[in-house]
């Protein structure tokens, strides 16, 4: 079904010849499959009425063989070849690409700069915006979306923002009914569960995680594996900045149990303990940073000290970080990020890594010098132990 603010459009190459054409619709190309036999003729080729920009256009990449032309000589030239307007109907499709979604609507892209963030992987600051399947930084804001609309109805009545944020609302809806709303069913289940390829949509930049520190990793080949970048509070020297993780998640078959993961979002335990856990976890955060504002501190100890060899000891004991990083006999390894870089090597860096926590809601986190602040800047507090 058309939508007048959308446009469909197929990136054709030939595998053969690698000659290039484009073909622009009004509506969805239907039968983008790989061919067993000659092609039904599908959708008019590109058309003067195309040369404005729409406010939407859906791109999808294939590639195939143009079928011989009638209007060619029997041993055409390749240059004849690449001049040939092709229809639709001569191409043999062999592959199909990845679909993207690319706005020129600048109404559109406010809107999506107001709702969204913190999406690092995106830059929101360009005339036009670029998105691939299966666009998540819309859908995991989508119901923020559809607010906005509501909002607009009621306020202003029909417009032409209201109007491209309908198209926009139109092509997500309809994607998801074909490709996520099966995947968010699972999720809603007494006991959530989630497929391999639907991932994403547990992690959107910013959520809150729960790490499994006790999970075993083995780099296996021809292995998928999905990375999840995370980021949690450490301290270095006489500050408390930001640091960086990454958990790998194997791919397994079939469905698997959300809380089973090396690492997921925070509500999917939350419901189960009544945010037990949480609390348990923010207060233990409290009470690290109040320590580190208190030392030197005399406490009592009664367990394995952290070292290589994890002695037991119970007895009284001085806490005191700064003193002890500043004698010269403090020989604790640095944390390293990898196998040449500290900590202190890693935060020189890191202006250039964008996936940090150090935008939106989290830009307070990126440097705290522990003297001058009474409290971390809110709750929850992201020590990872």
């Amino acid at each position: 079904m058309a939508h007048p603010s959308i446009i469909y459009k197929v990136e054709f190459e030939d595998t053969q010849s690698k000659r290039r054409q484009n073909f622009q619709s009004e509506d969805p190309f239907e039968h983008l499959e790989v061919a067993t036999e000659d092609i039904d003729e599908l959708v008019p080729t590109k058309s003067d009425k195309y040369n404005d920009l729409p406010a939407l256009e859906v791109i999808t990449s294939i590639s195939g063989v143009a079928l011989p032309s009638t209007k060619l000589n029997k041993s055409p030239s390749t240059s004849n070849i690449k001049q040939e307007v092709l229809a639709f109907k001569d191409i043999s499709i062999n592959q199909v690409g990845p679909t993207k979604l690319v706005i020129h609507s600048q109404i559109l892209l406010a809107i999506i700069r107001k709702i969204v963030i913190y999406y690092p992987q995106y830059s929101l600051t360009g005339d036009s915006l670029e998105i691939a399947e299966p666009y998540s930084i819309l859908i995991h804001d989508l119901s923020e979306l559809e607010n906005v609309q509501i909002q607009l109805k009621c306020e202003t009545g029909p417009n032409l923002g209201q109007e491209h944020l309908l198209a926009l609302l139109y092509y997500l809806q309809s994607y998801m009914r074909d490709h996520v709303n099966l995947a968010i069913a699972r999720l809603s289940r007494p006991i959530p569960v989630v497929a391999f390829k639907d991932l994403w949509l547990l992690f959107k930049p910013g959520t809150d995680l729960y790490l499994c520190y006790n999970w075993n990793y083995m780099k296996k080949g021809g292995i998928r594996l999905w990375r999840v970048q995370v980021w949690f509070l450490d301290i270095v020297g006489m500050r408390i900045q930001n640091s960086v993780d990454t958990v790998v998640i194997e791919e397994f078959d079939g469905e698997r149990q959300v809380t089973s993961l090396p690492c997921y979002p925070c509500n999917f335990h939350d419901v189960q303990d009544s945010g037990e856990r949480r609390r348990v976890l923010e207060k233990r955060g409290e009470k690290r940073y109040t320590l580190l504002r208190k030392e030197p501190k005399q406490m009592w100890f009664d367990g394995s000290l952290h070292s290589l060899h994890k002695a037991k000891y119970r007895g009284s004991v001085i806490i005191d970080t700064f003193t002890a990083k500043a004698n010269a006999e403090y020989d604790v390894k640095p944390v390293t990020m990898n196998k040449n870089k500290t900590v202190d090597d890693y935060y020189k860096k890191r202006e250039h890594d964008e996936h940090l926590g150090t935008a939106g809601a989290w830009a307070a986190y990126r440097s705290i010098v522990i003297a001058e602040h009474d409290a971390l800047p809110s709750k929850p507090h992201y020590f990872p132990f």
